[in-house]
C-alpha cells in the first residue's frame, strides 16, 4: 500500500522506475553504501517523475518509502535471509563494556553491529526524587529514567527534542530497569571503608 490518497498511476510509475534498482540496493550488505544507493535511486525516481504540473516530490517520496517497506517485508515473509546473511532466528552478538564513564556510579557501553547504546547510573538521596505534579496531586518518584534517541544517532536528520518514540521507550524500559534496584528503605547498608 502506498501513502494515503496516492494516485494509482503515480504508484505504478514509481514502482516501475524503482522496484528493480531498489531491490538491488537492499542486497548491499554494507549499511552506509546501501543507504547511499537507496538515496541515489530515490533522487533518480524523483528527478524522473516530478514536474511542475505533475506529481509533487513529497508524494513520490511517500510512495518510494512505502515501496522500500514492501520490499524488505516481502523478503522477510518469504523467509529470505537478512541483508547481512542471518536468518530470522539469529541474533547478532552483543559486546558489553562496564565502567567506561569515570564520574558515574555505574556505566556500560553495549555494541551490536553498528549500533551502540550507553547506560549510566547515578545514585542520589531521597531529596533528589523527581517531583511529579499529576491530576491526583503531587508525588515523588525516586526512580528516573532518561532515554535519548536523537535522529543523528541512526544517520537521520530531524528535529532535536523529546519525541513520542522516546516516551514509549521510557515507559517500556522503566519497569524493567526499576526492578534492578531495591525498594526504598530496604537497601542493605555496607561499610564504606571510610569513603
Amino acid at each position: 500500500m502506498a501513502g494515503a490518497g496516492a494516485d494509482a498511476e503515480l504508484v505504478a510509475a514509481v514502482e516501475a522506475a524503482a522496484s528493480g534498482p531498489l531491490g538491488d540496493a537492499y542486497r548491499i550488505t554494507e549499511k552506509a553504501e546501501r543507504y547511499e544507493r537507496v538515496g541515489q535511486v530515490k533522487d533518480e525516481v524523483v528527478a524522473l517523475l516530478a514536474t511542475e504540473e505533475g506529481p509533487a516530490e513529497d508524494d513520490i517520496k511517500d510512495i518510494f518509502k512505502s515501496l522500500e517497506k514492501r520490499i524488505v517485508r516481502g523478503r522477510i515473509l518469504a523467509g529470505e535471509p537478512r541483508i547481512d546473511g542471518r536468518d530470522n532466528r539469529t541474533v547478532r552478538a552483543i559486546a558489553c563494556e562496564v565502567d567506561i564513564l569515570p564520574k558515574a556510579h555505574g556505566s556500560a557501553l553495549f555494541t551490536r553491529g553498528e549500533t551502540q547504546a550507553i547506560g549510566a547510573v547515578t545514585l542520589g538521596s531521597t531529596r533528589d526524587a523527581q517531583i511529579i505534579d499529576a491530576l491526583e496531586g503531587e508525588r515523588r518518584d525516586p526512580f528516573m529514567l532518561h532515554y535519548n534517541f536523537p535522529p543523528y544517532s541512526v544517520g537521520e536528520a530531524g528535529r532535536m527534542g523529546f519525541t513520542g518514540d522516546e516516551s514509549g521507550s521510557r515507559a517500556l524500559g522503566a519497569p524493567r530497569t526499576r526492578c534492578s534496584f531495591a525498594e526504598r528503605g530496604r537497601i542493605p547498608l555496607h561499610g564504606t571503608g571510610g569513603l
